[in-house]
């Protein structure tokens, strides 16, 4: 379920300056909703995003970009979840792990994750990325 105002999505921080009041938020911050670790192991990273109770992710929102090219990954499958904003999604619940393998022929730039949740509350994070590695040639085979 998401919290839709105009056509913007209000995150829990930007709530309280917008309505004026200084009341603490009861949804977390992106960062404590979806808590993204990851490993790099020779030729591949491995993801594990932990999701905190009454929060989830949508499944098709969540991709990698090497620079500004998106890489396959094959996701593990979720849950059927009717969302009041996106419809029938597939969604995951309190953790997602995946593979990301490196290709050797990637000089590499940024590798980044790309991803969105929403509380069962009713806000629905806007989407957000973050950096996994800046790898080169020299990293890769390496444990």
């Amino acid at each position: 379920m998401c919290t839709l105002i105009g056509f913007l999505i209000i995150e829990p921080a930007t709530a309280n300056v917008i309505n004026g009041t200084s009341k603490k938020s009861p949804f977390l911050t992106a960062n404590n909703a979806f808590n993204v670790t990851y490993k790099v192991i020779n030729n591949s990273i491995y993801v594990t995003i932990i999701i905190a109770p009454k929060y989830y992710l949508y499944k098709d929102k969540i991709s990698i970009f090497v620079g500004f090219n998106k890489s396959p990954i094959t996701l593990p499958q979720g849950e059927n979840h009717v969302d009041d904003y996106f419809g029938q999604q597939e969604i995951y619940r309190q953790r997602v792990s995946f593979k990301i393998d490196i290709n050797e022929q990637i000089h590499l730039n940024e590798m980044t994750l790309h991803y969105q949740g929403s509380s069962d509350l009713g806000l629905c994070y806007s989407p957000k990325t973050r950096l996994l590695a800046t790898l080169n040639q020299d990293q890769l085979g390496t444990s």
